[in-house]
């Protein structure tokens, strides 16, 4: 009844659980009962479509999926999630432990509702196997034959169970890597051609990479400099006293500096929760670097864990964002990286075109390479997206890319089962599950 008013006014409760139902006085009134918690409650004409609403164990599909939600998420207790399975899964066989989507036919059978499926075939493909039968009508015999072992990787990539999914290491001697599919039509087909000269910009022996350490030369982020705080900052060329500084306060042309190096800022490159990347030049050296200036000091205290971790890994060979000083100016944190040229995600917003897979290899293998690097010693990067594979110079190296941003990356060892982690179009199946998570879920 309640929740029938609830809906009648417009609100989401969100947080229906055990919990939250509260028994008002058992022994005058047996399972008189009354909701509780409205802490997260939202009225529904104020839910924007893929916001992450509801603790994994009682969130609805539309939520996972990024659908349009209504009150109807609160009708999903996690008692009732099996009710109305037999209408859409069938066994695959009797007795099997195997379910599958029903067919079409299989479901209006079972209803006898006639399914629209009109205005929901968002996709033109039903499987990836499918889309290479489509394609093989539109290009070469090479591409296709390319294209096959793509989807052979990528269904490795994809496979739901963490056990079984491809590993770095494995994944770095696949065909679609190491173009063994290719190699008898390299003096005859340009495409062949194409892939070897992409292929050239990351043909470093990674062998052993991810074993080589980098100097032991001491900065900023050393243990005892770590909450060092300036006591003054500079203006546009002006001393000025500063107890608290926001890094909304910092502006073109201001020097903020470390115990090693005075840095101007130039100009401001990107922006987002934690704070803003300035692009700044070491008036020492000239050299142009990206400093990442947080809100908050607190923000920054794990990534700065997670990047003296890293530090042990050649960032060269590894294809990972370089860290050169990490400091407080004023109560700012600062991290100092390398400067790179533009993430994949803003070129290819930028070129409004898909990358070809001659262009998509190089950059695969040298991603896994990072990630074989960071599983070898223990860690979850758990943010892969377009936005944090940057390119490093795409004019004189083209494609040779690097992965940053290590600001929710954690020790294998530290992730607790239940966690939630991963932003939802990114997310393993084994993060929703509730299942032992992994360096798999990279």
């Amino acid at each position: 009844e309640r929740l029938t008013e609830l809906e009648e006014e417009g609100e989401i409760l969100m947080t229906l659980k055990l919990a939250n139902i509260m028994l008002v006085n058992h022994q005058n009134q047996p399972f008189r009962i009354k909701l509780i918690d409205f802490g997260v409650a939202i009225p529904t004409s104020e839910v924007e479509i893929g916001r992450e609403m509801q603790m994994l164990p009682h969130r609805a599909p539309e939520v996972y999926l990024g659908l349009p939600i209504s009150e109807a998420i609160d009708m999903r207790p996690l008692a009732n999630a099996g009710k109305f399975t037999s209408n859409y899964f069938i066994r695959e066989r009797k007795n099997s432990p195997e379910w599958r989507f029903k067919t079409l036919e299989e479901y209006k059978e079972g209803t006898d509702v006639e399914p629209d499926i009109s205005e929901c075939a968002v996709d033109q493909y039903s499987s990836l196997d499918e889309a290479i039968e489509d394609y093989a009508e539109e290009k070469g015999r090479f591409e296709l034959k390319d294209r096959m072992v793509f989807v052979q990787l990528l269904k490795r990539l994809l496979d739901l169970d963490a056990n079984s999914r491809i590993t770095p290491e494995q994944a770095l001697t696949h065909s679609f890597v190491t173009m063994d599919h290719l190699e008898e039509d390299l003096d005859c087909s340009p495409y062949v051609t194409d892939a070897v000269r992409w292929m050239t910009i990351c043909r470093l022996d990674h062998s052993d990479a991810s074993d080589v350490p980098v100097n032991n030369h001491e900065t900023e982020s050393s243990v005892e400099r770590k909450t060092w705080k300036s006591p003054v900052m500079q203006t546009h060329g002006q001393m000025v006293s500063v107890k608290i500084l926001l890094s909304h306060l910092v502006e073109k042309e201001d020097i903020i500096s470390s115990k090693s190096a005075d840095y101007r800022v130039l100009d401001f490159i990107g922006e987002g929760y934690f704070g803003k990347v300035a692009k700044c030049v070491n008036l020492k050296t000239s050299e142009i670097i990206a400093i990442k200036i947080h809100k908050d000091s607190e923000d920054q205290v794990e990534e700065v864990r997670m990047l003296e971790i890293i530090r042990k890994l050649d960032p060269e060979k590894n294809n990972l964002i370089r860290l050169i000083d990490n400091f407080f100016f004023g109560d700012v944190s600062c991290l100092a990286f390398e400067m790179l040229d533009q993430s994949l995600w803003d070129f290819m917003t930028n070129r409004q075109k898909a990358n070809s897979l001659n262009e998509i290899r190089p950059i695969t293998q040298q991603l896994l390479v990072a990630f074989k690097a960071l599983k070898s010693i223990g860690v979850i990067h758990s943010d892969l997206k377009l936005a944090n594979i940057m390119l490093v110079n795409h004019q004189n190296q083209p494609f040779r890319i690097k992965l940053i941003d290590f600001g929710v990356a954690i020790p294998t060892s530290e992730v607790e089962i239940g966690r939630e982690m991963q932003m939802l179009p990114h997310r393993a199946p084994e993060v929703y599950l509730g299942l032992p998570i992994s360096e798999a879920i990279d």
